[in-house]
């Protein structure tokens, strides 16, 4: 028997940050059933530029884009259209598949996390 799990993107949002470095939360991420999501962030392609994954996380999307705001590296982004997609996905498998996120789309701002087993999920088609 499988012990395989998967989770689908199912929404995106797009906006990009003002000149102080917010960005607009929509009022149905700001609930407390969004604190089981695991996101993506990313830039999309530019005319000179390749699109990157920004960072991969979980938890309350609010919260977490708050402090990816704050991050200083990110300043060199803020001009760019930043684009999230989120899954909610249940607490016993965020850290698997958060991991196997990253192992894949090798995203600028994350931490690995050597010890935890990836579980394999199906990526956003971007």
């Amino acid at each position: 028997m499988s012990t395989e799990t998967r989770a689908s993107y199912t929404d995106t949002f797009g906006h990009a940050f003002d000149a102080k470095g917010r960005i607009t939360v929509p009022s149905e991420w700001r609930q407390a059933s969004f604190e089981k999501n695991l996101f993506i962030v990313w830039y999309a392609p530019a005319e000179t530029e390749e699109g990157r994954v920004v960072q991969v996380g979980h938890g309350v999307l609010k919260i977490k884009l708050a402090a990816l705001r704050e991050e200083p590296l990110l300043a060199r982004y803020y001009k760019r259209d930043l684009l999230v997609t989120w899954a909610e996905v249940d607490r016993q498998h965020q850290a698997s598949v958060e991991e196997y996120l990253i192992a894949v789309l090798s995203p600028i701002f994350n931490e690995r996390h050597p010890n935890v087993v990836q579980t394999i999920v199906n990526l956003p088609a971007w």
